[in-house]
């Protein structure tokens, strides 16, 4: 015989229960946690001692965690506990247990215990059995949530023993390192993604490419039509110029002393600049990778002695190239990599973040190297752009004495290989075989001066066969016609009369070979800070040298006051 209406009652009793029980549990367990969490929240808040991690959403943790401390610890009733609760209430004299365990009561009496059992069941309720009253509870963890809280927004820090400050300068410190190692990311990611220096190489080439195929296509004694494609060549190729030639590079790329230091050149300094202009950043990559050596040997000592020796190595290799960029480029891009890993450096003195500042160390190494190989690849093109145009300028210098033919050049390759051709023909052709080297410096403008040369000149003293410089005039040029007013400078004197007797020696000699000398100082300047052509440097240097102060008078017959 079934007592299904029994058992279902005693079922249900049975899970009341159990949610009764786990709810208890759960209760307990906040309780003790809220405890557990304002202690500590006082031990930080006064003494510091303790990481201030304390905000209100941490609070959360409190009955998440008592959750699962209630699954582990509460009590799990079984159907007996369900029977013995059920007799309590109903007062049945342990009628509900005996049907529990009716198989061992006599079987003449189990058909009674079990009619019995069924028409009391049909009686009881199991929520009154096991009533749910949590309500004073619930308000007891919701208070207690709510003090913890506003102890954690508004209880003041104290700081004792000065292990806050310690621990807000390392978090500071972890800002400072994750910022940097960003920017420094963000960088790689777009030279690697962009490749700028590449894409202007590949131009560079193709440019240079088509003026050697124009030197090919040279036709004898057809000036114009010469004229007209070495001008498209020399147009190209110069807007490539002035586009690389840019103060980043410009410094380097001059011939101005290094630095020095105590007296004495910086050779290994003056040794990077030498290779740069090769366009080679050999002995730049050997002091990154020397860097990065003593990085790896320093993440892994923990010799005091030894760090500091190591990261004293580190900081005079980023000095040396921070002196090296500063002095030779005007990149903020590599200079800023520079002072970011100067600074990771000097972060990694703090032992807290050490591991995170040598990780983005080794990071800014790598972006240095990149960013060097970026600047050494556009000095290459830029060298090479240089000797093009020079080259170029002998090839219209040949093409006014009808001397150029693209025949001569059939199989060359290389622009050296078409300078020193053109250098070979007007020293042949030009100079009467004296040598030419204002022609190899791109600037001999055929003896055109007012020598005695026997040279193919334009005509005039001395001169040879004469003729009419080959000119384009439907060529398209940037001249403007303009008046520029001369600048009127105050002088000291007031007056003048002539009077006789000695005037002061020399004075006038000598103030004209100042203004002299300021003029001579001006071009040179012009010429390093402007966009000149390489081509037309020597020619503008030469002249002004020519200009010298003619022989001074001993004594004058007049003078002015």
């Amino acid at each position: 015989m079934v007592a299904k209406k029994t058992r279902s009652l005693l079922k249900q009793v049975r899970n009341r229960l159990h949610m009764v029980s786990y709810a208890k549990g759960w209760y307990l367990a906040v309780m003790f946690l809220g405890i557990a969490y304002a202690s500590i929240l006082l031990i930080s808040r006064m003494t510091g001692l303790v990481p201030n991690i304390f905000v209100p959403l941490t609070l959360s943790i409190i009955p998440v965690a008592a959750l699962l401390v209630a699954l582990i610890v509460h009590h799990r009733p079984v159907t007996l506990d369900a029977a013995r609760v059920a007799d309590d209430f109903g007062d049945t004299k342990d009628l509900f247990l005996t049907v529990t365990d009716i198989e061992k009561t006599p079987g003449e009496y189990q058909s009674i215990v079990i009619r019995d059992a069924e028409n009391k069941a049909e009686n009881i309720k199991p929520a009154l059995v096991v009533p749910m009253q949590g309500g004073r509870q619930f308000g007891h963890v919701v208070g207690m949530l709510i003090v913890l809280a506003v102890g954690a927004l508004y209880l003041p820090q104290f700081d004792p023993f000065g292990k806050v400050a310690k621990a807000n300068a390392v978090k500071e410190t972890e800002k400072k390192i994750l910022a940097s190692q960003k920017q420094t990311e963000m960088r790689i990611e777009k030279l690697m993604s962009e490749k700028p220096a590449e894409r202007q190489s590949e131009e560079v080439k193709r440019a240079i490419d088509d003026l050697k195929a124009t030197f090919n296509k040279m036709q004898h004694r057809k000036r114009k039509y010469n004229l007209k494609k070495l001008s498209q060549n020399q147009k190209q190729l110069g807007e490539k110029f002035r586009k690389l030639n840019t103060n980043k590079l410009s410094s380097v790329l001059k011939k101005n002393p290094m630095s020095q230091q105590f007296g004495t050149t910086n050779k290994k300094l003056e040794q990077w600049k030498k290779e740069f202009k090769e366009g080679s950043i050999k002995g730049l990559k050997n002091e990154l990778a020397s860097l990065k050596e003593e990085l790896k040997e320093l993440a892994k000592t923990d010799d005091p002695l030894k760090q500091a020796e190591l990261k004293k190595k580190m900081q005079k290799k980023l000095q040396n190239l921070k002196k090296f960029a500063e002095e030779n480029f005007d990149s903020p891009q590599l200079t800023a990599a520079v002072k970011r890993a100067q600074k990771q450096l000097g972060m990694a003195s703090d032992g807290s973040n050490s591991s995170k500042s040598l990780e983005s160390l080794s990071k800014s190494a790598d972006l240095l190297e990149m960013e060097l190989n970026e600047l050494a690849l556009n000095a290459k093109d830029l060298k090479a752009l240089e000797e093009a145009l020079k080259t170029l300028q002998m090839a219209k210098i040949l093409n006014n004495q009808d001397m150029l033919d693209g025949k001569n050049s059939e199989g060359m390759e290389g622009m050296a290989e078409y300078a020193e051709l053109y250098a070979k023909m007007c020293e042949a052709g030009m100079c009467q075989g004296e040598g030419c080297k204002a022609c190899k410096a791109g600037t001999c403008m055929g003896g055109l001066g007012p020598g005695n040369g026997g040279g193919g000149g334009m005509g005039g003293p001395g001169q040879g066969r004469g003729g009419v410089a080959g000119e384009d005039n439907s060529s398209k040029s940037g001249f403007k016609t303009e008046r520029v007013r001369t600048t009127v400078t105050a002088g000291k004197m007031l007056m003048s009369m002539k009077i006789k007797g000695l005037g002061e020696l020399n004075k006038g000699r000598e103030e004209y070979v100042e203004a002299v000398n300021q003029v001579k100082q001006g071009v040179s300047e012009a010429l390093n800070s402007e966009q000149i052509p390489p081509g037309y440097h020597e020619g503008v240097k030469k002249y002004f040298d020519s200009i010298q102060p003619g022989p001074s008078n001993k004594t004058e017959p007049t003078s002015e006051k």
